[in-house]
């Protein structure tokens, strides 16, 4: 199996040069880079000499995402001639009104086959992409552009739930052999969301996988210029009696090991954003719940829980909590409106907003569990099926829905009011289940602030039980994440971890994952 590259030059020579001035990696049938992290990942990879880092920036002569200033390059040199002047622009911009100039650095969407095929073949009979040091596809909608990309031919791209087909996305295996690829494959490409052995180990189905996770998001940078970071965690408190395909807290603690780990190697951790699902299977019913204790206090660090624990509730945590028949936050099994009080998570409404100007930023945590089934975008509005398990099935339906309008309303004012450069905005959910709400996706798309000067949103959001950015629907040129992969449930993916995000001195965000 071939190593995959992960960024590539994309065009933007000037014309005078040779080049035909593209404004976008699109044209060139690449990817936008939307972080100014992984523009500064890409531009060391693709061999740019002395990297200066401009932005983000705003300008109608810049193209949208990561660019270099072309300097003495041509479209023969590659990055060789470069003047090392690397921007990072959130807006759309013409390249010098088409006449080129700024370099594209673009992200390559490459897809690969894994392996899978059969002993009998000459194969290893794979059931995990990640046994060949690539990433598994966890949507169905990827699994079909992957198919494409590879080759498949004849596809017929279907959901299918089986013990006999591995996790993800994978393609009989025909008349294929290692030798031939996608070649003799039979084109009925299968989606399944949950593990399988592979026929039992013969192997047969041939897998379809993602690039590995940059090698670079595991380690953070020196901690000078630095205003503060903080850690992203979800869906992750493992029941003994009541849990999906994890047989231990295992992994749970393991993760928990790896934050407290993380904190002490930043030492300036500010909170904890904690996207919900706290709880399995149902919640806590009250303050004396001994979940308090033996899910969580018992799990992390006594370090780890010194900070905020800044939270939202899951669709889990609802189940048996007063607060799905209640009329108040207070209601609530984990209201806490203390800041200062880290005994219990900060949760001081069903949605809410705390500001940090000493940080440049502001959280905007929002209650969306009527989102809780948005998987099925054959029901509109979504209907939250959980609410069957509380004392109150039909009040709680009309609750949440009325939660999630509000927090729709808190969030849009935010967006007029807010003067904060960056906002972590939160909810249970990744933002494919939010659809229902053109304007909550078009606000997390806004790059604008209240007094017309750049703002960027970090969003992030767990239920999916994995963590990963290209899962979720995008909302560039601001960032997603799914958050999911905290040891609760089960496992939905390879990507099982947390999320870190790190304040720069200037205000920049950088946020990456840290995975077992």
């Amino acid at each position: 199996m071939c190593k995959l590259a992960t960024y590539a030059i994309g065009g933007g020579y000037t014309t005078a040069s040779g080049g035909s001035a593209e404004a976008s990696c699109g044209a060139v049938g690449l990817a936008d880079i939307t972080t100014l992290y992984r523009c500064q990942s890409a531009a060391e990879q693709v061999g740019i000499a002395h990297i200066e880092m401009v932005g983000p920036t705003m300008a109608d002569q810049v193209p949208y995402g990561c660019t270099v200033q072309q300097g003495s390059a041509t479209p023969a040199s590659g990055a060789v001639g470069t003047n090392g002047r690397v921007h990072f622009s959130t807006t759309k911009g013409n390249n010098n009104g088409g006449d080129g100039g700024y370099v594209l650095l673009c992200r390559q969407p490459t897809y690969a086959i894994g392996g899978g095929y059969t002993i009998d073949s000459g194969g290893s009979a794979e059931a995990s992409c990640g046994a060949v040091g690539l990433a598994d596809i966890t949507t169905l909608e990827v699994c079909q552009s992957a198919a494409e990309q590879v080759g498949i031919a004849n596809i017929k791209t279907i959901q299918h739930r089986a013990d006999n087909v591995p996790y993800g996305c994978t393609v009989p295996q025909g008349i294929a052999t290692p030798e031939s690829g996608a070649v003799g494959t039979t084109g009925h490409v299968y989606f399944n969301p949950t593990k399988g052995s592979n026929s039992g180990g013969d192997g047969g189905h041939v897998l379809i996988c993602k690039p590995p996770v940059e090698p670079r998001s595991l380690t953070a940078p020196p901690a000078s210029g630095r205003k503060g970071s903080f850690l992203v965690l979800g869906d992750w408190g493992w029941d003994e009696g009541t849990h999906g395909n994890l047989g231990s807290a295992e992994l749970q603690r393991k993760i928990g090991n790896k934050m407290h780990d993380k904190m002490k190697e930043l030492g300036d951790v500010k909170f904890v954003i904690n996207v919900g699902d706290s709880f399995y299977p149902s919640g806590v019913g009250s303050r004396s719940d001994p979940k308090w204790d033996s899910h969580w206090r018992n799990r992390y660090s006594k370090e780890l829980r010194s900070v905020p624990w800044y939270s939202t509730y899951g669709n889990h945590d609802y189940q048996s909590d007063p607060c799905a028949c209640g009329s108040s936050p207070k209601d609530c099994a984990q209201f806490n409106d203390n800041v200062s009080d880290t005994h219990w998570f900060y949760f001081p409404h069903w949605s809410w907003v705390k500001e940090h100007p000493e940080l440049g930023l502001e959280v905007v945590s929002l209650d969306l569990n009527a989102y809780m089934d948005a998987w099925n975008h054959g029901v509109n509005p979504p209907h939250p099926d959980d609410c069957q398990y509380s004392s109150c099935p039909d009040a709680c339906v009309a609750k949440l829905r009325a939660r999630t309008d509000g927090a729709i309303k808190l969030f849009q004012s935010r967006l007029q009011a807010s003067s904060a450069k960056n906002m972590l905005v939160f909810s249970h959910y990744p933002t494919d289940y939010l659809w229902p709400s053109e304007a909550l996706m078009n606000g997390l798309k806004s790059s604008e602030g209240a007094s017309g000067g750049p703002r960027h949103i970090e969003y992030f959001g767990g239920h999916r039980h994995n963590v990963d950015q290209d899962s979720c629907a995008s909302i560039a040129p601001n960032n997603q994440w799914l958050v999911g992969g905290g040891g609760g449930w089960g496992t939905d993916g390879g990507n099982q971890g947390f999320v870190v995000g790190e304040i720069s001195d200037d205000g920049t965000i950088k946020t990456y994952s840290v995975l077992l």
